[in-house]
């Protein structure tokens, strides 16, 4: 069996210096990894907070339009329609406000 030695001052002043020194080390890894971890979320969410709200503005925009056509009586190629056309659409029993407040409810609601 072989004997070692006891450890020096010296040498376990060092050794607990360098320890101190991975510590820290590791800490600022964690605080780093932690802070980059922090921001891909932070710009994940403003990038899904902006495709929701410009999906849903596209909605708005596009119910907007068809109301428009159902009051003027035309068709999506803009053709005049008769009124028996008319009522296939079936949004004659609705207002324009209520229209829109459906469509927007509804696009929230995916």
């Amino acid at each position: 069996m072989a004997t070692y030695p006891a450890p020096t001052e010296e040498t376990q002043r060092r050794f607990k210096a360098e320890q101190a020194v991975k510590r820290k080390r590791r800490e600022e890894y964690a605080r780093l990894n932690e802070e980059s971890a922090l921001k891909c979320r932070l710009t994940e969410h403003e990038a899904d907070e902006k495709y929701y709200k410009n999906s849903i503005a596209k909605k708005a925009e596009s119910a907007e339009k068809l109301m428009e056509q159902i009051e003027a009586g035309t068709n999506q190629t803009g053709e005049t329609v008769g009124r028996g056309q008319r009522r296939t659409v079936g949004f004659s029993h609705i207002g324009r406000g209520d229209f829109i407040m459906r469509i927007g409810n509804n696009s929230q609601g995916m």
